[in-house]
């Protein structure tokens, strides 16, 4: 026994759909290769690098680099490395320094400053109370 099903798929109403948008093209970048005399010839090396950091820190806690690097590239030891960096890159000096500034006798008075919407009201009273003691 076969079943008319009287569901049908819905279709949105109105004018089809605009089509797709196509991906944008890639820019024409061109590479220069490594070797290029002019490109070796203004790098410059970076001061510090992560190489740098595993050969300190094996240096310093006398563990080999190649356990390092293994322990270094863990998932679990991120925070551990954030914080040696942080305690690396503080600065040394925890005591603030403070000096007494004086100011110089010899300063002008403050004045306060008058907007110029102020100026102008002012003067336009200053004038109508002049024609109002002339003309009446």
């Amino acid at each position: 026994m076969k079943l008319n099903s009287q569901v049908y798929p819905r279709k949105p109403r109105g004018p089809d759909n605009l089509p797709a948008r196509s991906y944008k093209q890639q820019s024409n970048v061109v590479h220069i290769p490594v070797d290029d005399e002019d490109l070796l010839k203004f790098y410059q090396r970076p001061k510090f690098t992560l190489k740098d950091f595993i050969v300190q820190f094996s240096a310093n806690e006398d563990v080999p680099v190649g356990d390092v690097e293994k322990s270094l590239y863990s998932p679990l030891t991120y925070g551990k490395l954030q914080k040696a960096l942080q305690e690396q890159c503080q600065p040394r000096n925890i005591w603030l320094s403070t000096q007494q500034l004086r100011l110089p006798d010899d300063l002008p008075e403050v004045r306060q400053r008058v907007p110029h919407q102020q100026l102008l009201i002012q003067m336009t009273a200053v004038i109508r109370e002049q024609l109002s003691k002339v003309v009446g």
